[in-house]
């Protein structure tokens, strides 16, 4: 129990965190180093139709033009995997991330 409830059975706040929050939150963590490793394209471009709650995008292109970006060298290369997925480092995410903002 979260102890926001007065009642169990009927849920009168949510405390859940909204989409601009959750992004907000993941993308703090990514910049201040907190996550490491790597990310999807789903987690770099988002999904708004992820259920149960869309996933916000780190980079706010389509994906079409992030593969075209990664043609000409403006967003970096997948890393090989054993999967079938493609991955991307957050190091190199965090740099578009932080290189973007500069440019804004």
């Amino acid at each position: 129990m979260n102890g926001l409830l007065t009642d169990p059975s009927t849920n009168l706040v949510d405390d859940s965190p909204t989409s601009s929050q959750t992004s907000l939150d993941f993308k703090a963590l990514l910049m201040s180093g907190v996550i490491r490793g790597y990310l999807s394209r789903v987690q770099i471009l988002g999904n708004p139709r992820a259920k149960p709650k869309p996933i916000p995008p780190l980079i706010n292109v389509k994906k079409t033009f992030f593969y075209e970006g990664i043609l000409s060298g403006k967003y970096p290369a997948p890393v090989p995997t054993t999967g079938k997925y493609a991955m991307w480092r957050c190091e190199d995410i965090l740099e578009v991330i932080k290189r973007m903002e500069k440019e804004d």
